[in-house]
């Protein structure tokens, strides 16, 4: 098998393992996530150093996670194909399944020289007490415009005009 044709292979895997992992979730449930922030590695992380091959962000459950990675230098994966899975990592609705599905299947294969991915729970955003007080007044004036709409479209029926 020619290189291009493995790396079109990878790449198919991959798009396969991405989009119809639907069919085991229904099967088996959905996959539990830690309590707290967590950080996973995959290949030799302790070499983690340098400029990165790929990256991706997403968000799974109340998550927003970072991956990032290098493929080994004798990786067969073409930029291309590269992107291709950014993008489907990216716009997975399981973005930490997908991720570990992926970099296994890359590990695997001898094609990950390191991977990490980092999920951390976003801070809520403290409301100071003239913005709750503002969006409070929002809520009630949108209360009473809708509030009036029904009586006006009461009066209309029972009146008998459209």
């Amino acid at each position: 098998m020619k290189p291009s044709q493995s790396a079109a292979a990878l790449a198919a895997g991959i798009f396969v393992l991405v989009f119809f992992q639907g069919t085991a979730n229904a099967q088996f449930g959905f996959a539990q996530l830690p309590q707290d922030d967590f950080t996973w590695h995959w290949g030799d992380f302790e070499r983690s150093s340098g400029f990165e091959d790929f990256a991706s962000s997403g968000t799974d459950g109340r998550f927003r996670c970072e991956l990032t990675g290098r493929l080994r230098p004798g990786s067969r994966m073409s930029r291309p194909d590269v992107r291709e899975m950014e993008t489907e990592l990216r716009s997975s609705l399981e973005f930490v399944r997908s991720v570990a599905n992926a970099m296994y299947i890359l590990d695997q294969q001898r094609e990950l020289d390191w991977a990490t991915l980092v999920c951390k729970t976003p801070e809520p955003t403290e409301v100071s007490a003239e913005e709750k007080l503002e969006r409070e007044t929002k809520a009630r004036e949108r209360a009473l415009r809708d509030l009036e709409r029904r009586r006006a479209r009461r009066e209309r029926e029972e009146g008998g005009t459209p």
